[in-house]
């Protein structure tokens, strides 16, 4: 063991790959949950009804990038080993059916954003102005899904290649456009309509149309080993097949932990429409976060799936331990830190709701216990076990405790016993901690090891 940590610490070449790798997946990541922090903070100057609105279409579209994710991060395991062994012909074929996977389900959203709008919303709450103003949100923003697909399709691809700068350059000018046409359109600045929930809507579709062109515009400017032809891609049956056995539980993976995401917001949904804001406010700020996690289990992939590649497996292993020790450490400063400035960030919303504040703190500080587990299994789940190829374990361990634990206290928390929203929200809590006693074993086992190209 002391051998371990002393290796641990003096290995420069780990800590420079790590940091490499991990800075601008967080800096990406924190840029694009920045996004959704703006739209947030500056609809809740307009009302407490608006923000309960963005908040629940923002699930849709929540689900759409979740499904995004999966594809994603399957494709992922191929690009990052077949990067290992330099081999770019077959990088540019899992990249097409990446594309055309992500493009189909984006249509999909699209078409149902359009047409079923209102209705969405109504499944979360049934406040009449908020079902009519988040109606509009899901229906100006729906075409945008198409240029997500591509962002998020070359994003994860460029970070197998050890290219994660690319997505964080995209993002911060995306940010950087956002904010501004947030605060031209919202609140009627230089001339323009004050058009509120619509003008977010608007401000957010301008930004990924933006934050698409430059990305792909960079990769094929610059001839990056993304920069693929058509003639470059196989979209043959024969070798879609074979990448089923491992996409599959991974899109699968991400449709469950969505959906469950997504039921959690219908069961707070139904206590009552305060209920609602404050738990925005705090998936909000917890997604800034927990932007860590995704940044040590975005790098802990790549260096894992690029070792393997390269037969490095027993290297692959202690990356993974390595990577899981840091994440513990920061998962505590981050939780220590949250539960002492916890009004402190509420601060930036400016709510104008006595009981909203009051729920959003006590969930703040309950949000601070679990912080180390959530980034625990985020970093265990995405960044070691799939990116050895443990697809079917992962897949079982996530969604499995999700839907016969977290979920199921949901509900009982929420309509069944009418709880307030903090308590609903500590009975969810106990999904983490079982998830991490699944989790933990498998990669102490050493059997999620598996070569994939």
């Amino acid at each position: 063991m002391r051998k371990f940590f002393a290796d641990f610490i003096h290995d420069r070449t780990f800590f420079s790959t790590l940091i490499m790798l991990a800075l601008p997946i967080v800096l990406q990541n924190l840029i694009s949950s920045s996004l959704n922090l703006v739209d947030t903070i500056m609809i809740g100057r307009v009302g407490t009804i608006e923000l309960a609105a963005v908040g629940v279409a923002a699930q849709f579209f929540f689900f759409h990038t979740v499904l995004l994710v999966g594809i994603g991060s399957g494709y992922c395991i191929f690009i990052a080993q077949a990067w290992g062994k330099r081999d770019r012909a077959t990088i540019k074929k899992y990249l097409g059916l990446a594309l055309v996977l992500s493009l189909l389900v984006s249509l999909l959203f699209t078409i149902v954003g359009f047409w079923k709008a209102e209705e969405i919303i109504a499944l979360f709450n049934d406040d009449p102005e908020v079902v009519r103003l988040g109606g509009i949100y899901i229906r100006t923003l729906a075409i945008s899904t198409i240029c997500t697909a591509l962002t998020y399709t070359f994003g994860y691809a460029s970070r197998s290649i050890e290219n994660a700068f690319l997505p964080m350059i995209g993002s911060s000018i995306a940010l950087a456009l956002n904010t501004f046409l947030n605060y031209v359109l919202i609140f009627g600045k230089f001339g323009m309509p004050a058009l509120g929930v619509e003008g977010a809507a608007i401000a957010t579709l301008i930004a990924r149309v933006i934050e698409a062109g430059i990305i792909i515009g960079y990769i094929y400017l610059k001839g990056s080993p993304l920069a693929a032809k058509l003639h470059e891609f196989d979209f043959s049956f024969a070798f879609f097949k074979q990448d089923l056995r491992t996409i599959t539980p991974v899109v699968l993976n991400e449709l469950c932990w969505g959906l469950a995401v997504v039921v959690y917001t219908a069961a707070y949904g139904r206590i009552d429409t305060d209920a609602l804001a404050s738990m925005q406010v705090v998936t909000t700020i917890q997604n800034l976060f927990i932007i860590l996690g995704f940044g040590l289990s975005g790098s802990t992939a790549t260096m894992v799936g690029n070792n393997i590649g390269r037969g490095r497996k027993e290297l692959a292993k202690t990356y993974a331990y390595r990577s899981l020790i840091i994440c513990l450490i920061i998962g505590i400063i981050l939780a220590v830190t949250l539960f002492i400035f916890a009004p402190m960030f509420l601060k930036l919303f400016d709510l104008d709701s006595p009981k909203v504040i009051a729920d959003a703190v006590i969930l703040l500080k309950i949000l601070a216990f679990i912080i180390p587990l959530k980034l625990l299994n985020m970093t265990i789940i995405m960044g070691v076990l799939r990116a050895g190829g443990d697809v079917v374990y992962s897949l079982l361990a996530e969604s499995c405790v999700m839907w016969f634990v977290g979920v199921p206290l949901a509900f009982i928390g929420a309509v069944v016993w009418q709880l307030p929203v903090h308590l609903v929200f500590a009975l969810v809590a106990m999904e983490d901690i079982v998830k991490i006693f699944c989790c933990a074993g498998r990669v102490i086992s050493g059997k999620w090891v598996h070569t994939m190209v």
